[in-house]
């Protein structure tokens, strides 16, 4: 998911919606993060485990049926309670 104020939705990245017809819109798929690739959720913890606050990590999606790089500026994970 990338929230709107979140890093990853201030970056341009696209989450998976509905539409007015209750229909999925596929959002942006990850790909890879600063060119190791993710597989799954498990492996993208990974990978954002090793980085820190404030860096800027390169994160390819496929985008449709195109691939993009977008640069992310990483942030503290906001407390949801």
């Amino acid at each position: 998911d990338a929230p709107p104020n979140g890093p990853a939705g201030k970056a341009g990245l696209q989450s998976t919606k509905r539409d007015a017809y209750g229909r999925l819109i596929l959002g942006d798929i990850i790909t890879s993060v600063n060119g190791t690739k993710v597989a799954n959720g498990s492996d993208l913890y990974r990978i954002l485990d090793q980085c820190k606050v404030g860096e800027t990590v390169t994160v390819e999606v496929l985008r449709g049926d195109k691939k993009e790089k977008i640069a992310v500026v990483l942030e503290p994970k906001l407390d949801e309670t």
